[in-house]
This record gives C-alpha cells, structure tokens and sequence, in this order.
C-alpha cells in the first residue's frame, strides 16, 4: 500500500497555505519577511506584497520586541522558538495594536535561521475577558460590583452553613458627598468616590472583597470574620483612613463616613438579611451623628428605613403637622452659659417614630421638597425663639437655622428671611443663618446673597468649617460673623492631637484676627472642650453639653444656664451685629437687658447643664 500511495502536487500546498484561515509567514535571519499569505489582510490590514521585505520587528509594539527579537548581529532574530506559541500586539493598518498569538516552525535545515510563523488574531480573547470583567466590576472605583459582591457574599454564607465560618459585612454611606457634586461638580465627586474605593482597597485584606454597590455606597465582605473584633477594628481602621484629607484637584476636601457592621448568626444566615442588616446598623451610626460605625445587634436593632419607601409620605408630612424641632445647645466655652440654640427638623413618623434629618433630608433634597421643609423650619424657629425670649429665658441666646444649598439658590431667599421676621416679630439681631462651607461655589453669588441677609441684621455662620473648599480666604471675603469648626477636627484631638491640633489653633487664630466668633461642633469629652477653651475657641456644642433638645426641654435647658457671655474675649456667638468694621464686629462687652456689665465666671469649667 505505501508504494501505490500517490504525494501531493507542490501546488496544492501552495494553495493550501495561500487560503489558510491564518496567517502564515515566512522570515529570514534577520526577520525580514520572505512570505505572507492573504489571511494578514483580514488580520492585520495589509496587502500580502505591503509586507514582504520589511523588517518584522517594525510591526510589532515596542515594548514587546525585547522579548520576541535578538539584536541585529545576532542570528537568528526572531527569539520564537521552535512549536513555541507567544501573545503579543501588532499595528494594524489602521494605526492600531491588535493583539496576536503567534506559533513557529522550521521550515528548512538552515540551523533554525528561517522561522515559519502562524499569526492568527487574538483580539477576540481580550474581548470576552473585557466583556466578563465589566460584568463584575464597578466602571468608576475598580472595586467588584453589586453582583459579584452577592455572589460572593452567597458562596460565603454557604460556608458557614458548612462549616460555620463566621461572615461580616460591613456598609459604608459617604456622608455629604451630594455636597461636592454640588459645589465642585460631579467630576470631582466621581475622584473623590475613586479615591475612597483606592483607600478602601488598601485597608482590607486580600481574601476580603471590597465593592461598590452603586453611588455613595460601599461594602466589604469579611469571608473569615474570627469574632467580633476583627471587623470591628476594620470599621475603625477605616474610618481613620477615611477621614483623612482627599485632594481633588486646586482643592481638598474632607470627608467622613457612617459604616454599619453585621456579623452572621443564626438569625442572620441568609446573604439579603446580613446586607440588609448592615445597612441597616449604617442609619443608625447616621443618626447617631455621621462619621462613625454602628454593630448590628438582631436583639435591639429596629426597623431598617428606606428612604424611597419615605418619598410619598414625607409630601404629605408638612400638611399633617408631623414636623417638630429639636435644638442643640451653644455653650460658652469659658462662662458655661448658651449663647445659641441651633434648630433641627424632626420627624414624627406614625409608625417608624421620631426620624432624624439624616434619614429624610437625602429624600427631601432629592424630590424639591428641601425648600418647603426649610421655610417651615425658619418660621417655626424664630417663633419659639420669640417664646423663650418673651417669657425671659435666655433673652439674648440666638437661634440658629442652617440653609441648604437649595434654599441658598432661591432668588427670594432674602425676602423669605425678611418676610418670616415680619410674621413672627423676632429681632433679626437674634438669628443665626448658617451655611455649609461645601455649598461656596460660586463665592461672588454667595457674597451677593449674604450682603443682603446681613442688610436685614441677621447673624451668618460658616458650618462645617474644613470640609469644603478649606480656604481661609473664604473668611475674609464673605460677611461672616462665626465659623463652627467640623467635628471631624475636633474628634480627632484624642488620637491624633499633634497633627490636629495645630490646624484648628491657627483656624482660631485667623478667625480671632477677624473678629469672628468660633464654634466646636461635636464636643464629646470634658477634655475637648477644656483643650478648645486653651487654644481659644469660643463655644462648643456636641453630646458633652446636651443631646438635642425639643422645645419644651430646650426652655427648660436655658433656664437651667441663663444668658451666657465670653469676657474673656468680649466675642458673642450672639451678640447684635455692630455696623463698625469686621474686626469689631464681637468687640461690645456682653450686658444684660439693662445695661450693665455681665460678671461671667471666668475660671469655671465648661461643664454639663446643672
């Protein structure tokens, strides 16, 4: 049989290799090229005649050519060898790196100097690997997505089932971010949410999965959770490396973070519930005050609530008088006495209780309904303000009422201020409006629009001091007439005092050059308000002093303090605004309503209501 077997004619090879599927080309030593069939121009673009004598090497993407190229004195230059299959790019005809895999041969006894090479394209394998790694990854951060993350959190509860390996979540809300996007753009929101996902990586381990669920919301899934406190110091290693200074740009902002942390249990074994539960423990570390974590506990935690679910009962919400305020003390920090009462809206859900500002404004901001809920605010204010006043409980404490950046956007703002002074016949002398530093974008409208409050004789104040744009020029080009320092600053005067505490003595500083009053939010400890008091802040507020307080308790409050001053200083977070010049704007002696001279009590303490 092999002697009647009959060789193929040379033409049929030629036409073989000719419609091949795949490139095949032929190279000498010095990989010029000798041959190419017709498959190249469906690969790489080119006429088989466009390629033959040219150097290979000028196809192939310099940063590759070191590998698949000896230099030019040594022979043979293509480095593939022999059955050797290699990926690598090469431009294509239109300018473009297509990537290719490649296998070579020997054709001839020359010692390996020719190569024969099957080119055929591997773009297709990029493609699908693309196409799964979109499917599991958020597009912004990098970090896994809502889907890969259940997955995985699936297959861990799973194991636990198995083999009872504890799992944790923890959940992640950025507090305030609606705030850059307003005022810096949502650009600068995108690097701010890049740079968080970049820090969140960093701190966590590399069997835990760290993703993003979808706009401010981050997870960490912890597959091997030995206890309670390794999430827990997650949480907190966390809300360190969150917290500190985040340069976007010409600017650096601030930020803060609420976490909620959810450990498996029996009756936490599902992958909804431990979310659900985690997110759940996130509200109330955001009602408990923003920038700290919360640990779920299925015994005392109540109710998740869902801001969507809020939407179309929080427009009814104003017309059923479910809204109440709640006022947070200001307190001297040298006299012990309040100086001001700062409004919050509360509201008195039918089913879900008394829900804090950080649970429906998101929901408010969202659906226009900001701007109603704040006149309300404003108008409710200075009535009980007036109440207090008249029945001679702190008659000269203030209140204050924050703007949001919509209402700060009203082109009637002033008129609505001047209009609720009217209404109620409260002095304008005792109102506070106070602005958050992040809503300064455009500063010569915001000047515009302060100028006029002002003109009415009402009191401005920066909140959120250090969070925004961080310029102190801020201070000296807006009519302001006291600053509040964030209380990211001062919670982090326990544990990182030498870093910190220089930053906010010389914001006092700036501020005390100006004659501009200053405020210490979130006070917690005796210790911060005596270390503000030495470096010469003026007033506090936060838990230390009281928890906030509605209005009936709030009366009670100021009867309990009185009126308070700052001999020390001469400064009042609430004194009548003076037309002389900025830097004397606090420069008046604190008297009382008949004239005469307040003695204070300048060594004692700052202390809790009494």
């Amino acid at each position: 049989m092999r002697e009647n077997r009959r060789e193929p004619a040379p033409e049929n090879f030629r036409d073989l290799v000719q419609n091949a599927p795949e490139v095949v080309m032929l190279t000498d030593a010095d990989a010029s090229v000798l041959y190419v069939n017709g498959a190249v121009t469906g690969v790489l673009g080119y006429e088989p005649e466009d390629m033959v004598g040219d150097d290979l090497a000028g196809y192939v993407h310099p940063s590759e050519k070191a590998r698949l190229f000896a230099p030019a004195a040594e022979k043979p230059r293509v480095r593939l060898p022999a059955g050797g299959a290699l990926e690598f790019r090469m431009r294509h005809a239109d300018g473009s790196w297509r990537r290719v895999e490649a296998v070579a041969a020997c054709p001839s006894d020359d010692g390996g100097h020719e190569k024969a090479l099957y080119i055929r394209d591997a773009s297709g394998r990029d493609d699908r690997a693309e196409l799964e790694r979109r499917a599991s990854e958020d597009p912004l951060t990098g970090l896994a997505n809502r889907g890969l993350f259940m997955v995985r959190l699936e297959h861990a509860m799973a194991r636990n089932a198995r083999q009872q390996t504890p799992v944790a979540v923890l959940f992640l809300d950025v507090d305030d971010l609606k705030a850059v996007n307003d005022t810096l753009g949502h650009k600068a929101g995108d690097r701010l949410l890049v740079a968080i996902g970049r820090r969140l990586r960093a701190c966590t381990r590399p069997g835990d999965t760290a993703a993003r669920l979808g706009g401010d919301e981050f997870t960490v899934l912890v597959e091997d959770a030995s206890g309670r406190a390794n999430p827990v110091r997650l949480a907190e290693r966390l809300l360190g490396t969150l917290t500190e200074p985040i340069a976007l740009g010409d600017h650096t902002v601030f930020v803060s973070v609420s976490i909620g942390v959810a450990m498996s249990s029996p009756g936490l074994h599902e992958a909804e519930s431990l979310l659900h539960a985690a997110d759940t423990a996130m509200y109330r570390a955001k009602r408990a005050g923003k920038g700290r974590y919360e640990v779920f506990d299925d015994e005392t935690s109540g109710p998740l609530v869902s801001p969507l679910g809020l939407e179309t009962e929080l427009r009814r919400a104003l017309d059923r008088s479910e809204f109440e305020l709640h006022y947070r003390p200001v307190v001297s920090l040298e006299t012990g006495e309040v100086v001001a009462m700062e409004a919050a809206a509360r509201w008195n859900h039918s089913e879900l209780g008394l829900l804090p500002p950080d649970v429906f404004v998101p929901v408010a901001e969202k659906n226009d309904l900001v701007v109603p809920i704040g006149r309300w605010l404003l108008e409710t204010a200075c009535a009980q303000a007036k109440e207090w006043r008249a029945a001679g409980l702190g008659s000269r404490t203030s209140v204050g009422v924050n703007l949001s950046a919509a209402q700060l956007a009203q082109p009637d703002l002033t008129e609505v201020v001047a209009d609720t002074l009217r209404k109620t016949g409260y002095a304008a002398s005792g109102l506070v409006l106070q602005i958050s530093e992040s809503t300064i974008e455009d500063t010569r409208r915001v000047e515009e629009t302060l100028g006029a409050l002002e003109a009415l004789g009402v009191r401005l104040a920066i909140d959120g001091f250090g969070t925004g744009f961080s310029s102190l020029s801020n201070l000296a080009n807006l009519p302001v007439h006291a600053l509040k320092v964030d209380r990211s600053f001062v919670g982090l005067l326990d544990g990182r005092r030498d870093k910190t505490l220089p930053i906010v003595s010389a914001t006092l500083g700036i501020a005390r050059a100006l004659g501009i009053a200053t405020v210490a939010d979130g006070v917690e400890t005796r210790e911060q308000a005596s270390m503000l008091r030495e470096i010469g802040c003026d007033a506090g507020q936060g838990s230390y002093f009281s928890a906030p307080l509605p209005f009936g308790a709030a009366c009670e409050f100021l009867g309990a303090r009185g009126r308070g001053g700052d001999p020390r200083t001469g400064r009042r977070y609430a004194d009548p605004v003076p037309t002389a010049a900025p830097q004397r704007r606090f420069a008046e002696g604190w008297t009382d309503g008949e004239g005469r001279e307040h003695p204070g009590e300048k060594h004692r303490d700052p202390g809790r209501p009494r």
